[in-house]
């Protein structure tokens, strides 16, 4: 057995599944080795690259393994296939089309620092735009309403992309401060799509759908949909401590409706626990309520399930 079989072999069985990217990359064409790296990405939530390696290893026919080549990839890796259904299933799967591709330049985009009160200066804007108009205005006929709508407008035709897309998220505000997720939803991924290299906007984005789970706690895609998205936010902006601690709830979550005969499935927990520790390990000294969340999740996934 190669090193590198044996080494991924060995995270698996300890559930250090992020350890295997960096060991093992999509390039290959053996095919076991892209069967641990489709259920390492799996249980680290990384579905869209979970959804691209399993793809690889059903579909190429340029896949093989000196060791497996005799049987069809279902046969000798059944959880994989499993997984691809559920991948293929849902709304992820239409969301992971819809979504804008990387370039190298999306990862050295400046990004937006969340501030000590958990806010960014995007909300500060909205929030000041907001204020001038309803102090403009008188409120009883709504003229501030229809008025802060047309300059939203105003800046939605903008030829300044940046300008476009913070249109869609001051809209999005708009509908998350009535409380309309769904709305808010649609209006943050619009932004995504608009800025493709924002972390912001996926962040804002992913977080809408997981409150959407408030009315359903058992909706799989929602929470996989949320998971695309806020790891996308993690992979613009690594040194965000809301976004792992986003994911790590969203993780979290995944493991109760993963459960193995009644039981919490670990692997996402174990998952969960390395992201609230990413968070813990990024986070300034300035965000003092932002750490007392992420140790309050890391305790209790440490000390509920292990």
């Amino acid at each position: 057995m190669s090193r590198e079989r044996l080494e991924a072999s060995g995270y698996i069985m300890s559930g250090e599944y992020y350890r295997i990217p960096k060991l093992l990359h999509i390039e290959t064409y053996e095919g076991d080795l892209l069967s641990m790296l489709g259920q390492a990405y799996f249980f680290m939530g990384k579905f869209e690259q979970a959804y691209e390696t399993y793809q690889k290893l059903y579909f190429n026919p340029n896949v093989c393994s000196e060791r497996l080549c005799n049987k069809a990839p279902e046969e000798y890796d059944p959880l994989g296939k499993t997984i691809f259904e559920v991948l293929e299933l849902s709304n992820g799967k239409h969301l992971m089309d819809i979504l804008p591709e990387y370039t190298n330049m999306d990862f050295e985009y400046l990004q937006s620092i969340e501030a000590s009160d958990e806010q960014y200066e995007e909300y500060k804007e909205f929030v000041s735009l907001r204020n001038y108009y309803e102090n403009t205005f008188d409120k009883n006929d709504k003229t501030d309403f229809y008025m802060f709508f047309n300059k939203l407008k105003e800046m939605e035709e903008s030829q300044n992309v940046k300008e476009v897309a913070k249109s869609y998220f001051f809209e999005g505000e708009i509908w998350f401060s009535g409380g309309d997720f769904k709305k808010a939803f649609a209006c943050y991924l619009e932004a995504a799509k608009t800025e493709v290299s924002k972390a912001l906007y996926y962040g804002y984005a992913g977080n809408m759908l997981m409150k959407e789970t408030q009315k359903n706690e058992d909706n799989l895609f929602l929470r996989i949909s949320a998971s695309i998205l806020t790891s996308r936010a993690i992979d613009l902006d690594y040194n965000n401590a809301k976004w792992h601690f986003n994911e790590g709830f969203i993780l979290a979550s995944l493991g109760k409706i993963f459960s193995v005969n009644g039981q919490i499935n670990k692997a996402f927990i174990k998952s969960a626990i390395h992201e609230m520790k990413v968070a813990q390990y990024v986070l300034r000294s300035d965000q003092l309520q932002l750490r007392k969340e992420v140790e309050k999740g890391l305790h209790i996934l440490q000390n509920a399930y292990f």
